[in-house]
C-alpha cells in the first residue's frame, strides 16, 4: 500500500480555495449590510464618497468594494 502525500500544488490550490471562500464570505456579509433588493432593483445605502479610485484606496477601501463619486456615480474599487 502506497501513501500519497499531497503535492505542493494541491496545498496551494486548497489554500487559494479557502482564501477565495473567506473573501467571498466577507463581501457577502458587507453586501448584506450595504444593499437591499427591493422590487428587483438593487439599492445601496450609505456608500462612502470618494473622488476616484486612488482616493478610495487611500480611504481604506479594498479591491471589489463599492463607493460613489460626488456626482453619485457608482464605482468599484480596482
Amino acid at each position: 500500500m502506497t501513501t500519497v502525500l499531497p503535492s505542493a500544488r494541491d496545498k496551494y490550490d486548497r489554500r487559494e480555495e479557502q482564501n477565495f471562500r473567506e473573501y467571498t464570505r466577507r463581501n457577502v456579509e458587507e453586501a448584506k449590510i450595504a444593499a437591499s433588493i427591493i422590487s428587483e432593483k438593487l439599492r445601496f445605502a450609505n456608500l462612502p464618497t470618494y473622488a476616484d479610485n486612488a482616493a478610495a484606496g487611500a480611504g481604506g477601501l479594498i479591491q471589489g468594494q463599492f463607493y460613489k463619486t460626488a456626482t453619485g456615480q457608482l464605482m468599484v474599487k480596482l
